[in-house]
C-alpha cells in the first residue's frame, strides 16, 4: 500500500491504467512539474453525476458523496476530486463557523483560490461543483506565482442549462470594440488572449444530472465580466442569447487564472470580480513559506473576508495556525484545526517526517471580527 511505503502513487495509478493519463498525470511523481503549461489543451470532460433525481445534501464524507453518485467505493476518482470537494466543505463550514454569513445571498459565490499548482492542470474537476451546488453560481480565481504566462489572465465560463453543462466561447464576431482583442478558441483550447468576451458560441457536454430546481426564482444569472471587460459584450450577449435565457440559465461557473502573490494582485482581482466570500489556500504551508506573511497581514484587515487553509499534516496545520495568530493585526475569529473529511485518500508522506500526510488533510482558518461600532 502507498500509506505503508510498499507502493508508489505511480504504481497505484498504473494498476488502474491511469498512469500519466489526462487529469491523472498531475498525480504522478515521475513527471516534470511545470504547472499549468498544458492547461490550455485540456479537453473538458465533466465528471458525470450518476444520480438522477436525488438532491445533493451536505456531504460529510467520501462515503456520502460516493453513495450520492452511486459509485463503487473502489472507484479512484476521489484522488482527483479532493480539491473541489475540499472547497465545497470549506464553503459549507462558513455559516457554521460564522453564523452571520448565513444571511448572504449564496446564489452567487466568489472564491479566491491561492497557491494553485496541481489545480492548474486539473481545473476541469471543478466542474463537479456544478453538480453538488446546483443552485449556486461560482466565480473561482486561481491565484499563484506558479500560473505560467500562457495561462495568466485566461478564463473559462460554464453554464448549466436544462441539465447540460455548456462552455461559453466568445462571440468575437459580434464584438466590434477596438479594445477587444479576444480570439475564438479551438475546441480543446482556452482563449489565446487575456482579454475575454464572455458570451456566445457554445459547446455542449452531456450531463445526466437533473437539478432539483430548474426555476430561477430569486436567481440572478451571472456573466461576471460582461460589463467590465468588453464595452460591446453586453450588446453581444443580447444578440447571442434567446429571450428566455434568464429562465434557462440557472447556474454559472467561471474559472480565471492570475499570476502573482495574492497581496500583490488582490486589489485588481477584487475590482474586476467583486469582493470574495472566501479566500482559500490549499496545502498552503503557511509556516514553510515567508511569502505568506504579507498575504496573511492583508487577510487580517478588518474588512477582509474569511480565509480558510489546508495542509498536509496536523503539525503543518498547527504551525500554520501559529503563523496566522502571530501575523494577524486585528481582532480575529479562529476556525480550529480539524480533519478534512475530503482529504485525498492517497498518502503523500514526505521524506522529512513520518507523520501521516495527505493532500488537504487538515483545515483551519481565520476571519476578522466585525467592528460593532463601525
Amino acid at each position: 500500500m502507498v500509506d505503508s511505503g510498499q507502493s508508489t502513487a505511480c504504481q497505484f495509478l498504473a494498476q488502474r491504467q491511469l498512469h500519466l493519463q489526462d487529469l491523472w498525470k498531475a498525480e504522478c511523481s515521475c513527471c516534470d512539474k511545470r504547472w499549468g503549461e498544458n492547461a490550455m489543451s485540456l479537453i473538458v470532460e465533466p465528471v458525470q453525476c450518476s444520480n438522477q433525481g436525488s438532491s445533493p445534501s451536505a456531504f460529510k464524507s467520501w462515503k456520502d458523496y460516493y453513495m450520492f453518485q452511486r459509485w463503487s467505493l473502489s472507484d479512484p476518482r476521489a484522488i482527483i476530486l479532493d480539491a473541489p470537494m475540499t472547497l465545497l466543505w470549506a464553503l459549507q463550514q462558513l455559516p457554521i463557523w460564522l453564523p452571520v454569513s448565513s444571511s448572504k445571498n449564496h446564489h452567487d459565490v466568489i472564491v479566491h483560490y491561492l497557491g494553485a499548482q496541481k489545480e492548474l492542470d486539473q481545473w476541469p474537476v471543478f466542474l463537479e461543483l456544478m453538480h453538488v451546488m446546483p443552485c449556486t453560481s461560482l466565480q473561482i480565481s486561481f491565484i499563484s506565482p506558479d500560473v505560467p504566462s500562457n495561462l495568466d489572465g485566461k478564463r473559462k465560463i460554464f453554464t448549466k442549462q436544462q441539465g447540460s453543462i455548456v462552455l461559453s466561447d466568445a462571440v468575437q464576431a459580434a464584438c466590434t470594440s477596438s479594445e477587444c482583442e479576444a480570439v475564438l478558441a479551438s475546441d480543446a483550447a482556452m482563449q489565446d488572449s487575456s482579454h475575454y468576451c464572455s458570451h456566445g458560441g457554445q459547446k455542449q457536454f452531456s450531463c445526466e444530472f437533473d437539478s432539483p430546481r430548474d426555476d430561477t426564482n430569486g436567481m440572478h444569472p451571472v456573466v461576471w465580466s460582461a460589463e467590465s471587460q468588453c464595452p460591446a459584450a453586453k450588446d453581444a450577449a443580447q444578440l447571442a442569447q434567446p429571450a428566455s435565457s434568464a429562465e434557462s440559465i440557472s447556474q454559472t461557473l467561471q474559472l480565471s487564472f492570475q499570476t502573482g502573490c495574492y497581496h500583490d494582485v488582490a486589489t485588481d482581482i477584487q475590482q474586476e470580480f467583486g469582493r470574495p466570500d472566501l479566500v482559500f489556500g490549499a496545502n498552503a504551508g503557511l509556516a514553510a513559506y515567508p511569502s505568506w506573511v504579507p498575504t496573511l497581514q492583508l487577510l487580517s484587515h478588518p474588512a477582509a473576508p474569511a480565509s480558510i487553509f489546508t495542509d498536509f499534516c496536523e503539525e503543518a496545520a498547527f504551525q500554520g495556525m501559529r503563523v496566522m495568530q502571530a501575523v494577524a493585526q486585528g481582532s480575529m475569529q479562529w476556525m480550529p484545526i480539524t480533519l478534512n473529511p475530503f482529504r485525498k485518500p492517497l498518502s503523500c508522506q514526505g521524506r522529512d517526517n513520518n507523520l501521516p500526510s495527505y493532500s488537504n488533510a487538515f483545515i483551519f482558518g481565520m476571519a476578522p471580527v466585525a467592528d460593532e461600532h463601525g
